[in-house]
């Protein structure tokens, strides 16, 4: 999960996450700096909570 604020992880830094760890996904959650958690912890917690019940079990 990424803020789009963020001046910790670019866009290039998530686009390559993704080529180095198979299965990796991205959010990209508008009006956030690098602590999504802290700056819309809503956002972070469904994203999370989604992310979650969608692994395998």
């Amino acid at each position: 999960m990424r803020g789009l604020q963020s001046d910790v992880v670019s866009t290039d830094g998530a686009a390559e996450l993704l080529e180095l760890i198979p299965g990796a996904l991205v959010v990209d959650v508008h009006g956030t700096g690098h602590m999504v958690a802290g700056d819309d912890n809503d956002v972070f917690t469904r994203e999370i909570l989604g992310f979650l019940e969608g692994l395998p079990r």
